[in-house]
């Protein structure tokens, strides 16, 4: 009809999405696609060789201490004790500053390595970019974390059975051009990270000193398979080989003057009864290995809500884990402008020198009385009682009183770095909204 062709444009093929396009504009929605024509460029073309992480090797052999995805969080490379004190990995494939890790499943993990950061190799479900510079790999690590991204990479792992990317899908992934503020953003980064693991080092050397005098104060740690006599009066009630050498090593332990936990344990905290507005709960996942905890997100807590204590975290207070089979420690301070209520899957403990208290929590011997008490069908969680008859080396007072305050000393250097990185991750967030076309 010339009427009709004269009114309209000629006709065009156009594409199934075009009209969901149309409809909204989601920064996260066809990010790839869109990205075409405005200076977005793939990982791969900025120069960055990729590759995957190391395969776990013989226990003890060269390489064998590896980062796994769980160590990066918040853009960081979240050591943890071992990876602290080991010498660094001879692998070809350790990391070194301006790298950037990136774990393979969805939603992604990133972290940039910084000078201080130990060389260690992450593991075969991580993967490795190597040669941007420090602007560039802070960018990209931001991009890749950012929630903004997170639909784009989801698409690319659609259909497989695992979300999970590799190191081909990550350099076929385009980036946005970086900002000429993040250069600033990146040196305040790399400064503000080495503080934090220079205090976590000094966390460590307290830990490694408590170690040492527990050594040297107690017994060594039994064998349970080996056969024991036992005093007719200290005959155990249960024949289980750990849990008969258990008892055995601690009443060993009293008669070298070990205190019993049940001085520092809060027997019967009261519990949770009614239901809360959206609040930060502790769980054991928020504990990490240098008597630090990251701040949980705000949550409806979902009952029942008796597994909940009443009282929130306290300054000072020092929490260990009732899970036997992975030990973790928290002391609360300096304390967290939040209040952060507490699962009760953390036994609660308090006392005048809480620092140099969850200090001791953390050897050797501890961990391995509270691994052994665990009950129930799987032997998983400690109960209260059993907690309350794990034995701690009794420390001098001047000993106690100078890692109490070397420890608080150092975790509030740790927080002030935290701070820092907070603001330079808000900073980093507003540049990636402009960016990505998300303004608020």
């Amino acid at each position: 009809m010339p009427g009709l062709a004269a009114a309209h444009p000629p006709w065009r093929l156009v594409k199934a999405a075009a009209p969901a396009l149309t409809r909204r504009w989601d920064a996260g929605f066809h990010l790839q696609s869109s990205a075409a024509g405005q200076g977005w460029r793939t990982i791969a073309d900025l120069g960055a060789n990729i590759s995957e992480g190391q395969r776990a090797g013989r226990a003890g052999g060269p390489g064998s201490l590896l980062y796994r995805p769980s160590h990066l969080f918040g853009g960081l490379l979240d050591p943890d004790h071992e990876h602290l004190c080991d010498p660094p990995s001879p692998s070809p494939r350790a990391v070194g500053p301006g790298d950037v890790v990136v774990s393979k499943f969805v939603p992604l993990r990133v972290a940039m390595i910084t000078p201080a950061t130990p060389r260690h190799a992450p593991d075969g479900n991580c993967v490795r970019i190597v040669g941007l510079d420090s602007a560039t790999a802070l960018w990209v690590a931001s991009v890749l974390g950012h929630k903004s991204f997170a639909p784009s990479i989801a698409r690319r792992s659609a259909g497989r059975r695992v979300a999970r990317l590799g190191a081909r899908d990550l350099a076929a992934l385009a980036v946005p051009p970086p900002p000429r503020e993040v250069g600033a953003i990146a040196a305040a980064w790399q400064v503000a990270a080495d503080r934090r693991l220079a205090a976590l080092r000094d966390v460590v050397a307290a830990q490694d000193e408590v170690q040492a005098l527990a050594d040297e104060l107690g017994p060594e740690l039994p064998d349970p398979r080996q056969p024991a006599w036992v005093a007719q009066a200290q005959i155990p009630d249960t024949w289980a080989p750990d849990q008969a050498a258990l008892l055995r090593y601690q009443d060993e332990l009293s008669g070298v003057g070990w205190s019993r936990l049940a001085h520092h344990l809060v027997q019967e905290p009261a519990r949770l009864r009614r239901e809360l507005p959206p609040a930060r709960l502790l769980r054991l996942t928020d504990g990490h290995g240098a008597l630090g905890f990251r701040v949980p997100e705000l949550e409806v807590i979902r009952p029942p809500y008796f597994r909940v204590y009443a009282d929130p975290l306290r300054a000072g207070e020092v929490l260990l884990s009732t899970l036997g089979t992975s030990p973790r420690v928290v002391f609360h301070h300096p304390p967290v402008d939040s209040t952060v209520w507490v699962s009760d899957q953390w036994a609660r403990l308090r006392g005048a020198h809480p620092g140099s208290l969850a200090l001791v929590l953390r050897t050797r011997q501890v961990a391995w009385q509270v691994e052994r008490a665990a009950t129930g069908a799987v032997r998983q969680f400690v109960g209260r009682q059993d907690l309350a008859r794990v034995r701690f080396p009794r420390l001098s007072p001047t000993v106690t009183d100078r890692l109490h305050r070397l420890v608080c000393e150092a975790v509030v250097r740790r927080r002030h770095a935290d701070d820092a990185l907070g603001e330079l991750r808000t900073r980093l967030d507003a540049l990636l909204r402009d960016r990505l076309g998300r303004r608020r």
